[in-house]
C-alpha cells in the first residue's frame, strides 16, 4: 500500500490534496479526508457525518485494510483536535485542552495518556515532546512506549506552533524550527531558544473590531473581542554544509551556528518582512519576499512588500534589494503572486523523463490562473513559459526515488515516482 501523500505548494501556489493509492476498498460515503501509513494496514476515514450534538465534530472511522471492515469510530473537532499515525497507534490530541490520548488501533482502548499537545512525536527514539500551560509557556517530555513523564521545563509564552525538524545534533539533541528555534536535549529538556518574530498584529482589522465591539456595548450587547494577526512571516530554516543555518522573520535575515549563536544578522528594511523564501547560490543567499502572510481566518493576505536580495552567505553583506512592481495583471495571476517554493520539474515528451530545474537568482517561479508557470523578474518581466502539462513540482524525496505531482491528460493531480536520474518508475491519478 502506498503512503497517503499530501501536497502543500505553500500558499504561494496551490491547495492541498490527498493522493489515494490502492487502498483495495471501497471509501466509506462522505469521506473527507484519510489517514494512512506505509508500515500500518489501517487507514483512518475522517467523515463528514451530522452530529446533533455538536455539529463541528466530524467522525474518524478506524479500518482494518486487509478485512476491509470498520474496527471502532470517535468523533472529533478538527478546530482544536487533530489525529495522527505512528506504530503504536493512532493518536488523538486536543490543543484546547492540552490532552493527547493513544489508541489502540484494533480495540479502540486508549493505551496511553500525555498531559500535553505534541510538537514532536520521535517514535524511533521513544519521544513526545509537548506543549502545557494556557500560554504554551511549559514543555514537556515523555517516553511513548511506557508513558513515563521523563522533564519538565519553563519556556516563555507562544503561539504553540507545531515544529519542524532542522537537524538532529546528536542523538538526544534536535534543533527545531516553531515559533521560534530552539535547541533541545529530548532526554533531559536542557533548552536554547534564538527568538523569532514570526507574527504581527492586524492594525487595521483590530481597529475595525474594537470599534465594533464599543458600539454593540453602547447598544447594550457587550461582545467578546479576540485580536487579529498576520502570522507565517519569514521562512523555513535553510542549511548548508559548513554547519550553518540560515533563516528570515518580520526583521531580519540571520545566519546561525548549531548553538544558535548569530554569525551575522541583516535588519530588512522596517515593516517589509512577510512570508519568505530562501536559496543558496554558491557563496550567495538569495531571498524571495512575497508580500504575503496568512491572517486570522486562514487566507492569503497582503504583508510588508515583495521583493528579491541577495547576501554575502558568509558576512551577511547586503548585494541587492530589488523590489517588484505591486501593480500586475490579475486575470493572469490572481489577487496575489503565488511564488511556487517546492522543487519544480520539466516533463519531456520526447525521452520520457523529468529533468529538475534548479534555483536561478535572477528570477523566481509564479504559478498563473491558467495553469502555466512562469519565472519573472521584479519588473514582473516574464523570462520563461512553461505550460501546465510540462511541470511538476516535488512533494517527497528519498535518496533513490522522488515523488511529483502535476497534469496529465487535462486531470490535476497526476502524481509520477521518478528514479534519480529523472525517469518515470509508475504514474497514477488521485482516486476519490
Amino acid at each position: 500500500m502506498k503512503k497517503i501523500l499530501s501536497l502543500i505548494l505553500s500558499v504561494f501556489c496551490l491547495f492541498p490534496v490527498a493522493a489515494i493509492r490502492n487502498m483495495g476498498m471501497t471509501v466509506p460515503e462522505g469521506t473527507r479526508d484519510i489517514i494512512s501509513s506505509d508500515t500500518l494496514s489501517y487507514a483512518v476515514f475522517i467523515i463528514d457525518k451530522s452530529n446533533v450534538l455538536n455539529p463541528e465534530k466530524l467522525k474518524a472511522s478506524v479500518y482494518s485494510l486487509e478485512t476491509e471492515m470498520e474496527l471502532w469510530s470517535t468523533w472529533f473537532n478538527p478546530r482544536t483536535q487533530y489525529l495522527s499515525m505512528v506504530d503504536a497507534g493512532l493518536f488523538l490530541s486536543d490543543w484546547a485542552n492540552k490532552k493527547t490520548k493513544l489508541f489502540d488501533y484494533t480495540s479502540g482502548k486508549v493505551i496511553r495518556k500525555f498531559k500535553a499537545t505534541p510538537t514532536i512525536v520521535d517514535e524511533d527514539r521513544d519521544f513526545l515532546i509537548g506543549y502545557q500551560g494556557k500560554g504554551n509557556d511549559k514543555l514537556v517530555g515523555y517516553r511513548i512506549s511506557s508513558g513515563e513523564q521523563l522533564w519538565k521545563t519553563n519556556i516563555e509564552k507562544n503561539y504553540g506552533e507545531w515544529w519542524s525538524l532542522v537537524k538532529h545534533v546528536d542523538s538526544v539533541t534536535d534543533i527545531v524550527h516553531g515559533d521560534h528555534i530552539w535547541k533541545l536535549n529530548l532526554l533531559t529538556g536542557e533548552l536554547h531558544e534564538y527568538k523569532l518574530r514570526r507574527r504581527i498584529f492586524d492594525k487595521k482589522t483590530n481597529a475595525i473590531n474594537i470599534g465594533l465591539s464599543v458600539l454593540t456595548t453602547l447598544a447594550g450587547m457587550p461582545v467578546g473581542y479576540n485580536s487579529s494577526y498576520f502570522k507565517d512571516l519569514g521562512s523555513n530554516v535553510l542549511l548548508d554544509n559548513d554547519d550553518r543555518m540560515y533563516v528570515a522573520d518580520r526583521d531580519g535575515v540571520m545566519c546561525l551556528d548549531n548553538d544558535l549563536n548569530e554569525i551575522w544578522r541583516y535588519c530588512l528594511p522596517e515593516g517589509s518582512g512577510s512570508r519568505s523564501e530562501l536559496y543558496l547560490r554558491g557563496d550567495t543567499l538569495d531571498m524571495l519576499n512575497a508580500g504575503t502572510g496568512t491572517n486570522f481566518r486562514g487566507d492569503i493576505a497582503k504583508v510588508g512588500k515583495p521583493y528579491f536580495a541577495s547576501f554575502d552567505k558568509n558576512t551577511g553583506r547586503n548585494i541587492n534589494i530589488l523590489r517588484l512592481v505591486e501593480e500586475f495583471d490579475k486575470e493572469r495571476y490572481g489577487d496575489f503572486l503565488y511564488f511556487v517554493s517546492n522543487p519544480i520539474y520539466r516533463y519531456y515528451e520526447y525521452g520520457n523523463r523529468y529533468e529538475f530545474i534548479p534555483h536561478k537568482g535572477d528570477c523566481y517561479p509564479v504559478k498563473c490562473m491558467n495553469g502555466e508557470l512562469v519565472f519573472i523578474d521584479n519588473e514582473l518581466k516574464i523570462l520563461e513559459t512553461f505550460p501546465e502539462e510540462t511541470v511538476f513540482y516535488g512533494i517527497h524525496d528519498s535518496q533513490d526515488e522522488k515523488i511529483l505531482v502535476g497534469t496529465r491528460n487535462g486531470k490535476f493531480p497526476y502524481y509520477v515516482k521518478i528514479s534519480s536520474e529523472g525517469l518515470p518508475i509508475e504514474g497514477w491519478y488521485e482516486e476519490r
